[in-house]
């Protein structure tokens, strides 16, 4: 009898600590542009996620130099989620991109700049960060903040990350490793796309992308949970040696 409850509370013990701990992160949409130059964007297959559609001047727009420079005229350009994927409950969304600056100098201008997050179709912009064309530094904007939200950081060169929880709303965006924007904005955004934008009075280069949903961080009392069902565990298995 002994054995056997050691056995049902080492199994209980370890189905704790699985549905307490947080699952890994996986990659929805990423591209690095190593193609070969002049491999045109439109219908080129990503590292992850769907291929590219460019909707905006896409004739001419193709990788040179393992980056994408849509200098030259309005672009745009969508990138679906892998499988079909959407952001939804208990999940993060984290975007990681390097951008540089581009020959004119102008991704913060009087223009527009910068990468969207769309929710079920590509009329519906919920999220966008970069140069929002309401001041010349990295901000946000559209329902997920309400309205414009500008940083005061300019940098054009630079590795961004922003992050986003579909439970609370709570988002954040990097700079070169600095805190930039933060903040609680509209949750349950159930974000399934990427895109990328400037009109033509701004222009973009993007050296990298990846695009990740993860499960959320435990709260708390999920962590209490994971102490509590490992020192379970362990009582357990110290039982069994003695």
């Amino acid at each position: 009898m002994i054995a056997l409850s050691r056995y049902f509370y080492s199994l209980v013990a370890v189905g704790l600590i699985a549905t307490a701990l947080p699952a890994s992160a996986a990659l929805v949409a990423a591209d690095d542009f190593d193609d070969a130059d002049g491999t045109l964007l439109d219908g080129k297959a990503p590292d992850v996620g769907a291929n590219w559609r460019v909707t905006q001047g896409g004739g001419d727009l193709d990788v040179q130099g393992g980056v994408l420079d849509t200098t030259g005229a309005g672009r745009t350009g969508f990138l679906d989620f892998a499988g079909g994927k959407a952001l939804g409950a208990g999940e993060l969304l984290t975007m990681r991109l390097t951008t540089q600056d581009p020959s004119g100098s102008n991704f913060f201008s009087g223009g527009y700049a910068g990468f969207s997050f769309f929710e079920g179709s590509d009329a519906s912009e919920v999220m966008f960060i970069g140069d929002t064309g309401g001041g010349e530094f990295w901000g946000l904007d559209q329902t997920l903040v309400g309205g414009t939200t500008l940083s005061t950081n300019n940098d054009p060169d630079a590795t961004a990350v922003f992050t986003y929880s579909f439970d609370s709303g709570a988002y954040a965006l990097t700079i070169d490793g600095a805190v930039e924007l933060s903040g609680t904005g509209t949750a349950n955004l159930a974000v399934d796309r990427f895109r990328f934008v400037n009109g033509g009075g701004g222009d973009l280069i993007m050296d990298s992308l990846a695009v990740d949903i993860s499960t959320e961080v435990p709260e708390p009392a999920s962590v209490v949970t994971v102490v509590l069902a490992f020192t379970g565990l362990a009582v357990v298995l110290r039982g069994r040696r003695a």
